[in-house]
């Protein structure tokens, strides 16, 4: 086919498939320009192949060649930023400045895995000397990590950059030593192919092995699937919706060798506000709070969906104001007909319900996959028989719920699931009361945030961005930040080496 662009394998290029796709426009739903074609399962194997024959070259390089390697992908991409941007821009409807942050953010993560690498404290080797004359005695241990093998990362629809092909899982699997293949989204496949001839040029400049890093493009879930099946896989990543994660979680314990599997599947980020923060400041949380949760066309994975109140003489007030905001804002395109249309299924589906009410929404435009805001609110008491009205929408919307009393608020906190992030809204003064939530809150989730909102995650050393099942599948690792690196690592002690 004319204008097919070709899946990267190693420093191959190749196009066998007969299954053809393109994307298509968030804005008016038109085919855009080139095609691409679910990957082969004789491609598939080929990728997976060359990506375990370079393992063990790219595991032994130095953290100063694999620094380099990061790097170069680095100025690749900032040299090509105008191009990838616009392209971007065509495939999620995602504006200029929001596109040019994310890509400081993919150039920063990689920056920042490139300085961590080549520091010795960082990846710190524990020696323990041989002690022959101790009874019993001591051999000599050396403690190090090694890359745990060939990595499948499956880019993300709502991060086209920072959660995709250069993105945080391919950036610390690559920092750790592990070859990388990546499943493109298919919602985002040019912008995906324009990335990741970026990492295959910088691999190539910086003679890294062939096969080191791949692309392939797949619409079809049986792309992705084999890819994780393959034996020569060592470990997955994933950033999505939780069917999806928990789909290819049980393929992934199927295999006749399980692998590691690190998902971050979303989560509705509690926010509480209690009585005392709400009643000095509910005009400035109401603001707040529809500004977060419609942040990007509310298609972030930290959106707060859900906002639990403590009774207070300003409920309705809140109530009041949030109605008048939600119905001054406008919708915004998504990044896709079937992400904007399960949206209004699920909104539809909680709404339906005669336990919800609907204190306001915005009034639609009629446009092609758009989202629309829209405020809920139900009693804690219902949401208590009923939890599964919390789950998670992804777009632009929010459930408030009105809790009697801080015992009702930690009921709620008991039933809604692990979660990415929550938040505890009080007066500084009273935080010493509040050590019972907060307990609770750090239970449920990775990261707890006080007086501020979830969306926007620092990348950096100490942030944590994953919590108990469902928002991810291991707690114990995060998908943002520096540490990231360890969900790719495996401890190896050399015994008597010395």
């Amino acid at each position: 086919m004319k204008n097919a662009h070709p899946h990267i394998i190693g420093y191959e290029e190749t196009l066998e498939g007969r299954e053809f796709f393109a994307a298509i426009s968030p804005l008016d739903g038109q085919t855009l320009p080139g095609h691409f074609c679910n990957a082969t399962e004789t491609e598939i194997n080929h990728a997976a192949q060359k990506a375990a024959i370079a393992a063990p070259a790219y595991r032994n390089a130095t953290p100063e060649q694999r620094a380099a390697f990061l790097n170069d992908i680095v100025r690749l991409l900032e040299e090509r930023t105008a191009e990838i941007i616009r392209i971007c821009d065509l495939e999620t409807a995602l504006p200029e400045t929001r596109l040019q942050g994310e890509m400081g953010r993919t150039c920063n993560q990689l920056r920042m895995f490139a300085t961590q690498i080549t520091d010795k404290t960082f990846l710190e080797e524990i020696h323990e000397e041989a002690l022959p004359d101790r009874v019993p005695p001591r051999p000599d241990l050396l403690r190090k990590y090694i890359g745990i093998g060939p990595v499948v990362v499956f880019g993300a629809s709502n991060f086209p950059l920072a959660f995709s092909v250069a993105g945080g899982d391919t950036a610390s699997a690559l920092a750790a030593g592990c070859p990388v293949i990546v499943k493109g989204h298919p919602l985002h496949p040019y912008t995906s192919q324009l990335v990741g001839n970026c990492i295959r040029d910088a691999a190539q400049n910086t003679d890294m092995p062939d096969g080191v890093f791949s692309l392939l493009h797949g619409k079809s879930n049986r792309v992705g699937q084999q890819l994780l099946a393959h034996p020569a896989i060592k470990a997955g990543a994933f950033t999505g919706s939780q069917n999806g994660g928990r789909a290819l979680l049980q393929m992934v314990n199927q295999r006749h060798t399980p692998i590691p599997f690190f998902a971050e599947m979303g989560s509705v980020n509690p926010i509480v506000i209690m009585r005392d923060s709400l009643e000095k400041n509910y005009e400035e949380l109401a603001s707040g709070i529809l500004n977060s949760c419609t942040l990007g066309v509310g298609q972030f994975c930290t959106n707060p969906g859900l906002v639990i109140i403590e009774k207070s003489a300003v409920q309705e007030q809140f109530l009041k104001l949030l109605h008048e905001i939600v119905c001054e804002l406008k919708p915004g395109p998504m990044l896709s007909a079937e992400i904007a249309n399960n949206y209004m299924a699920m909104k539809r589906a909680i709404a339906s319900r005669h336990i919800v009410k609907i204190i306001g929404k915005a009034q639609s435009e009629g446009k092609y996959a758009e989202g629309v805001p829209c405020v809920m609110a139900c009693r804690a008491s219902d949401l208590l028989q009923a939890p599964e009205i919390a789950e998670e929408v992804f777009g632009p919307s929010t459930m408030i719920v009105l809790a009697e009393d801080k015992n009702e608020i930690l009921q709620v906190l008991s039933v809604i699931g692990g979660q990415l992030t929550t938040t505890l809204f009080c007066e500084k003064e009273n935080l010493p009361q509040h050590q019972d939530l907060l307990d609770k809150m750090a239970e449920i989730a990775g990261r707890v945030l006080y007086n501020s909102y979830p969306t926007g995650v620092e990348v950096g050393l100490a942030m944590q961005h994953g919590g108990p099942w469902p928002a991810s599948t291991d707690s114990r690792f995060t998908s943002v930040g520096a540490q990231a690196i360890f969900r790719f690592l495996r401890p190896v002690v050399w015994q008597n080496f010395e």
